[in-house]
């Protein structure tokens, strides 16, 4: 009896300092948070401001910049935009997040500048512009009212929709000094999911970075833990189906609007080391594509085919140069067969 009792105690000993470690890193990291020395989204300091659309909730920030980021006139990323399309040009506009905006990257080395040099010098299209309309942390919902908002006006022949894994998470938080906020902000009940949860907690986030790190850094823990499953629980979340709705909704306004529409599918770096059973996202996307005759380009098989070249940023969703390129060079080829 008193053998287990030691047990017990030894139990509740262990289980109170752990919850106490875990609560002073917590509160450690929140500090080192609100001091902005932790947070990613200080890379897009003085490029975003509140907005009143309900929908979007913030916005590129015209004529501003910050490191080598520079705003134009329009409230996008890249060079003055001509109004109105000049005669003969093909334009395209491509909808997205911060994969789309190029987060690390110069101007030249963005998914559209690329796009558009390889459309002009491989595939002889010299009346052709690509619009980077990527804005950090947008969501599916939000590239859909700025696509009303401010798309269709600019006169695109084509509508290109960068997606990624993380397009169903609710809307980000902007603060007062610009900054984006946590990952998956719970605003009312719908929000609500265990991953949700769990994001709250700076603890949490900062161990889950270190998982990715490890994780990216040796290939085989990816495929031995299946890394990918916890990519593959977001197909089960009420805003999965929210996201897929709002992709539907885009394809009709953009049919409406005597628009083509292409959907680009970017890989998460976890998915290139997985088996292809294991890829749920990619199954289900594609799968609904094609029920809905949403015509899509999958760019999974292109980054495996390179995945012993550095393809992203450390551990994050976002494609360096070489991912980027690559991204371009199978977007092209798709648009120069027939989608615009």
């Amino acid at each position: 009896m008193a053998i287990h009792k030691d047990k017990k105690l030894v139990f509740l000993y262990v289980l109170l300092s752990l919850s106490v470690f875990i609560l002073v890193f917590e509160i450690v990291l929140r500090i080192l948070f609100a001091l902005q020395i932790s947070n990613f989204y200080v890379e897009y300091k003085d490029l975003l401001e509140p907005t009143s659309h309900s929908l979007l909730g913030y916005q590129l920030k015209p004529l501003s910049q910050h490191k080598f980021y520079s705003i134009n006139q329009n409230g996008l990323r890249g060079e003055p935009i001509e109004s109105p399309k000049p005669p003969g040009q093909a334009r395209i506009i491509v909808l997205g997040d911060s994969i789309i905006f190029g987060l690390g990257l110069a101007l030249e080395d963005t998914y559209a500048v690329s796009l558009e040099t390889l459309l002009k010098n491989k595939y002889n299209w010299p009346d052709v512009k690509v619009i980077n309309m990527g804005v950090p942390g947008y969501n599916t919902q939000q590239e859909e009212a700025f696509l009303k908002m401010k798309g269709f006006d600019l006169q695109p022949d084509l509508v290109i929709l960068g997606f990624c894994s993380n397009d169903s998470d609710p809307a980000n938080i902007i603060d007062k000094n610009g900054i984006l906020l946590a990952e998956n902000p719970i605003r009312n009940v719908s929000d609500m999911n265990v991953r949700a949860v769990l994001n709250q907690s700076r603890f949490f986030v900062y161990m889950k970075y270190l998982f990715k790190r490890t994780i990216y850094n040796h290939p085989m823990l990816a495929q031995r833990f299946k890394a990918n499953v916890f990519l593959n629980s977001r197909v089960y979340e009420k805003n999965w189906s929210k996201m897929k709705e709002t992709l539907k909704h885009i394809a009709e306004q953009c049919q409406r609007h005597h628009k083509k529409f292409l959907v680009v599918l970017f890989p998460n770096q976890i998915q290139l080391y997985g088996k292809e059973e294991d890829n749920k996202i990619q199954q289900d996307m594609t799968s609904f594509l094609q029920a809905h005759n949403i015509d899509y380009v999958d760019l999974l098989p292109a980054f495996i085919a390179h995945r012993q070249e550095p393809l992203f940023l450390d551990a994050s969703v976002h494609p360096n140069i070489k991912g980027t390129m690559v991204a371009a060079e199978i977007s092209a080829e798709k648009i120069s067969t027939g989608a615009l």
